[in-house]
Parts: structure tokens; C-alpha cells; sequence
């Protein structure tokens, strides 16, 4: 992934995104549903730079759906 962080903390422009979730989601009616999630989201260069800092991101996401 390229990235626009400040490459003092992540050492340059191209960066790994490693990206995990888990999640469920419940059936209200046919056509609906309610959904909701664990992310877990980790950027670095894997050390191909002198700077390797890394950036760590994780969370909850609730969210609705319609399936047709």
C-alpha cells in the first residue's frame, strides 16, 4: 500500500497492510440484517527502511444490510 503517514514514523511512501476481523451477523427479516465486527489493522515496511515504526488500528464496527 502507498501512504501519505508521516514517513518518519513509517520510513517511506510504501508500506504491508496487514488487515483481521471477525464478525457476526443476525438475521432481523428476510432481507436484513444487523452486523457487527472486530478489526484489527497493522501498516509497516517490514523493516525495509531505516525507520520502522509501525501504526496500529483496532476497533468495533456496527452496521446494517440489505441482501437481495
Amino acid at each position: 500500500m502507498f501512504t501519505d503517514v508521516d514517513h518518519r514514523l513509517v520510513g517511506q511512501p510504501f508500506n504491508f497492510n496487514l488487515d483481521l476481523g471477525v464478525g457476526f451477523r443476525w438475521l432481523l427479516a428476510r432481507n436484513w440484517s444487523v452486523n457487527m465486527e472486530y478489526r484489527y489493522q497493522h501498516i509497516s515496511n517490514a523493516n525495509l527502511a531505516r525507520t520502522n515504526v509501525g501504526i496500529n488500528a483496532h476497533g468495533p464496527t456496527l452496521g446494517v444490510s440489505y441482501l437481495f
